[in-house]
């Protein structure tokens, strides 16, 4: 296997420019897995999924201009597929049904990060393939 099939690339979204920051830091620990871009602005995510086709995009529920709903729908309409672990402080039921019934494959809960870093080295463990 070729190594650019063996890193996994990462988009993380979050209005908070520090959040972005230090979950980039935490994640390039890890062999495999490269950060490939941080956007602070919900209406940049969909743009950014399309030029940087990243396999896994961690994305906060609220954001400047788009929420995380509203970028789940519009992933769905553009036909982008990457995995997204939803990483918000919105601990509501109704905002982790809505966003699995969208398309995302993990919820999780500020300030945890373990539990993103978690999500992505089991799929990073399953190996799968760049879905967009």
């Amino acid at each position: 296997m070729a190594a650019s099939e063996e890193t996994f690339r990462v988009l993380i979204a979050d209005d908070s420019a520090q959040l972005c920051s230090s979950l980039s830091s935490l994640l390039q620990k890890y062999a495999g897995v490269q950060v490939v871009g941080q956007v602070q602005d919900g209406d940049q995510i969909i743009d950014e999924v399309a030029r940087l086709k990243p396999q896994v995009l961690v994305m906060d529920l609220r954001m400047n201009h788009v929420n995380g709903i509203d970028v789940l729908k519009r992933l769905r309409q553009e036909r982008l597929r990457p995995i997204v672990i939803v990483f918000t402080s919105h601990m509501e039921e109704e905002y982790a049904v809505a966003c699995k019934t969208l398309g995302a494959s993990y919820f999780c809960t500020k300030p945890n990060y373990e539990k993103v870093i978690a999500a992505i080295k089991e799929l990073k463990s399953k190996k799968t393939p760049n879905p967009t």
